[in-house]
């Protein structure tokens, strides 16, 4: 019996994919009666996503950042504050993947062996060192929905924020998402869910 999911994401074939603590799991709806499992990792998964090429990345609670490859092989990836981040979310656009944690975000680009590139935290852009949610929109922006920053957006190298310095009242949200004509929404903790246009 499979219960505790804590994090599903679908690739591009349509495959669902799943974790019950820190087990892996596939699922192809129409084909499969009961899920196949494909892995473990040594903690709790906290979040996976594919990039463009349909490998898959895991976040994990206390151990980081985790490499699925097609190919069925696992591997640990080096991150820029320690290897063992809770790994909040993970997006990408183009060949760069980023992972948010605790500690800010690193980006890692991931055309080849995967390297961090670079580091955003509280100190140089963010405005917090929580990011809960990354979303990735079709302009290829990334949206950070963060604790105590309220939300952030990046863009060709520059950072907007949205917080209670211009408007809002919270600084902390879980969830940034756009919509198909491009605006975003944002659900806060304690405040409802804001629209940004």
């Amino acid at each position: 019996k499979l219960s505790s999911y804590t994090a599903m994401t679908c690739d591009a074939n349509g495959t669902l994919w799943f974790t019950q603590d820190n087990k892996l799991f596939s699922l192809h709806p129409g084909k499969d009666l009961l899920p196949t499992f494909a892995i473990s990792v040594p903690r709790d998964i906290t979040c996976l996503h594919f990039s463009d090429d349909q490998n898959l990345w895991i976040g994990t609670f206390g151990r980081g950042l985790y490499h699925y490859s097609k190919d069925g092989k696992i591997k640990r990836i080096a991150l820029s504050n320690s290897a063992d981040e809770h790994i909040l979310s993970i997006t990408h656009k183009g060949k760069e993947l980023w992972v948010a944690s605790f500690n800010g975000i690193d980006v890692l680009d991931i055309a080849g062996t995967p390297v961090v590139t670079n580091h955003y935290n509280k100190r140089n852009g963010i405005g917090s060192d929580y990011i809960y949610h990354l979303h990735t929109d079709t302009a290829q922006r990334i949206w950070m929905a963060t604790d105590g920053g309220g939300i952030v957006r990046y863009d060709k190298g520059r950072f907007q924020k949205w917080n209670d310095k211009n408007g809002l009242n919270s600084n902390v949200f879980y969830c940034v998402t756009t919509d198909n004509s491009g605006e975003a929404w944002g659900s806060s903790m304690d405040k409802g869910i804001y629209h940004f246009n």
